[in-house]
């Protein structure tokens, strides 16, 4: 028994190890490009200048976090679990990665609105436009213009942590499918 376990280099008990180090490592470099993101398209104006740029850019937003969920998880199983992680430990990870990107990115959200209280009207009013021109009534602008209209409310700040909690756990649960890579029985003995 012991001989088997020798073949193999000392791996570490996924147990032992918390993952809060690297979380915060890709969750705040995440936070970090997506604060860097917003601030160039609020400089240049990028979302108000079509639905189709508007689209693009939000596209872009969740392409950055799949891509740091997939990072963060995979560094956390090759540097810091030696090679092997679970589908749970994995998926915690990416998810949590995800999560705390968008609380870094939502901070500069309310930051910013507060800096700029014009800008949300700005956005605001080229939204309206957009989907006045996509064939919207009245009532239905209305709706979206009352949604749009405090950035900072507490139901407009939870819908968006709570869009990229279900993002980045629907990522982390497919990268966790591809990644996990269990330790081979003879670390069990």
């Amino acid at each position: 028994m012991e001989n088997a376990q020798s073949n193999y280099p000392n791996i570490p008990d996924e147990s032992e190890i918390s993952p809060v180090s690297d979380i915060l490592r890709y969750g705040l470099i995440g936070g970090l490009i997506l604060v860097i993101f917003s601030f160039t398209s609020i400089i240049f104006d990028l979302h108000l200048t079509s639905m189709m740029t508007a689209i693009l850019l939000g596209l872009a937003v969740y392409a950055i976090v799949i891509i740091l969920i997939i990072i963060g998880a995979k560094n956390h199983r090759d540097h810091t679990l030696g090679g092997y992680i679970s589908f749970g430990r994995a998926f915690v990870t990416g998810t949590m990665i995800g999560l705390l990107a968008s609380i870094v990115s939502q901070i500069f959200n309310i930051i910013y609105n507060i800096i700029d209280p014009e800008y949300m009207e700005r956005i605001t009013e080229s939204m309206l436009e957009m989907y006045e021109e996509q064939g919207l009534n009245e009532q239905q602008l209305e709706e979206i213009a009352d949604r749009m209209a405090d950035p900072n409310s507490f139901s407009n700040i939870m819908t968006g942590l709570m869009t990229f909690l279900v993002l980045s756990a629907i990522v982390a649960a497919i990268v966790a499918a591809v990644i996990k890579k269990e330790k081979p029985r003879a670390y069990d003995l």
